[in-house]
């Protein structure tokens, strides 16, 4: 039933929804593939339903995902209303599908999906001691999660210290909390060491990655950062090829970065392996690191700017389509194409593809819920410490550390846009409907609690 509500926006396209990234993944999945330019281990949980027949296996695939997520949100709910019913927490499934971008997550080809079960997976691991039963289970999920996307690699201690800085603020032992950080700190580290093993192993590049150098560069060169840099050293001791490339490199990041007509496509993108592609990144590793130790206010400003500025901005369906997912030189239509050209027909005759899906309903429902969410974040964490609530404080300042850090790395390595906060944000009144009710469970009216959480134990109390 939860995988299904999971999956009713991809139910309602008839295919599953699809991002122009999504192509570089089924690359992976239905190749001898690895990106170099993003995680490749979601695909490589895609190639597990490769021997499938194509359709088939996109929509295990997808099917699959939404189980995992499915079962991370079950878990949280019962961490939280330990004897919920069914009933309850289908509901409480069915109102965040229904009022938040989950669902728009979780039905598409895209490791975003998980970065919000990443979150509460990390959440529900530091809740638990490491001796525990089932707690190496959880950190074997957060660690399988935080492979699916770079930016989980930060995610991951980010939000598993601010849940123990929760547990200590409740009077947690300190013994205890410095076991749980020092098991996410080695969770983290094998993260790191599996980026790191991959894409020397397969790509030949022993980095955790490869190309990172390339998008801060590209960001910092867009914030006018990295060109005083190259202006003061370009003509004695700075990077010769960089050099040589600054007057023609786009002022913006994205068509710096994709362009057709921006170098990098032919002198990267095309053949990253080559050894001049390398030198290249080598450079703009050298250029991106130098102008931030050369103008530290000004990176610091920036990037706290860019920051607040992916805060505020989580729209849901910034998806692309169809302008961009439909169109022949998209990375996603040139995969299906080139590897299983007998889905074309189906993917171009999906709503997503024909943009006949109501965004602005969409959002007109999902905004206000959102906003309304993250207002109530601040009376919300006010009550948990009031009540000393250790699980509910520690998880919504896991939340909020997430959202934060979420933010930090896709506003300033990357470029701002709808979508990738809009993977997170859904958290927020995830999170509060659960405490909500958790609260009426042990503070509130009990013929209430009752009728909501049909427990036992307050029938017991009635």
């Amino acid at each position: 039933m939860i995988a299904l509500l999971l999956l009713w926006p991809a139910l309602y396209n008839r295919f599953p929804l699809i991002f122009p990234d999504s192509g570089a993944y089924l690359a992976v999945a239905w190749g001898s593939f690895w990106t170099f330019d993003r995680s490749g281990f979601y695909g490589l949980f895609l190639k597990v339903f490769s021997a499938l027949p194509a359709l088939w296996g996109l929509w295990a695939g997808l099917v699959a995902q939404a189980f995992a997520i499915g079962a991370v949100l079950l878990l949280a709910v019962r961490a939280l209303i330990p004897r919920s019913s069914p009933a309850v927490v289908c509901a409480i499934i069915l109102l965040t599908t229904m009022t938040t971008s989950l669902p728009w997550h979780s039905a598409q080809l895209m490791p975003d999906a998980f970065t919000g079960p990443c979150i509460l997976l990390t959440w529900l691991a530091v809740s638990r001691d490491p001796d525990d039963s089932g707690a190496p289970s959880l950190w074997l999920g957060v660690l399988a999660a935080g492979l699916m996307h770079y930016t989980h690699l930060g995610i991951v201690p980010v939000a598993a210290a601010a849940a123990l800085i929760a547990q200590s603020l409740c009077a947690a032992p300190m013994r205890g909390v410095a076991k749980r950080a020092f098991v996410a700190a080695m969770v983290t580290v094998l993260i790191a060491l599996g980026q790191f093993t991959a894409n020397g192993l397969l790509l030949h590049r022993w980095s955790t990655t490869p190309a990172g150098p390339v998008f801060l560069f590209a960001r910092l060169h867009e914030d006018g950062i990295v060109q005083p840099w190259l202006a003061r050293h370009c003509g004695s001791d700075g990077p010769v090829e960089l050099c040589n490339l600054a007057p023609s490199l786009p002022r913006d990041s994205q068509k710096l970065l994709w362009g057709q007509k921006s170098p990098l496509d032919q002198l990267l993108w095309q053949d990253f392996q080559k050894p001049s592609a390398q030198q290249l990144v080598g450079e703009m590793r050298t250029a991106a690191i130098g102008s931030i130790i050369e103008h530290p206010v000004a990176f610091t400003k920036i990037a706290a700017e860019s920051t607040a500025d992916q805060l505020v901005h989580f729209a849901p369906l910034d998806d692309e389509c169809p302008d961009v997912c439909t169109s022949p030189s998209s990375a996603v239509y040139d995969r299906v194409r080139a590897m299983h050209p007998e889905l074309l027909p189906e993917f171009l005759s999906t709503r997503q593809a024909r943009g006949t899906i109501p965004k602005h309903a969409i959002q007109a429902i999902v905004m206000p819920v959102q906003i309304l969410s993250i207002v109530l974040l601040i009376p919300f964490l006010a009550f948990a410490r009031l009540r000393h609530d250790g699980r509910a404080l520690s998880l919504l300042m896991a939340v909020v550390a997430g959202l934060i850090a979420n933010a930090a790395l896709a506003g300033v390595l990357s470029d701002v846009h709808d979508r990738y906060q809009s993977r997170v944000v859904w958290l927020v009144p995830l999170v509060e409907l659960i405490i909500a009710v958790s609260w009426l469970r042990r503070f509130g009216n009990p013929l209430i609690v009752k009728r909501i959480a049909g427990s036992a134990e307050v029938e017991e109390t009635l």
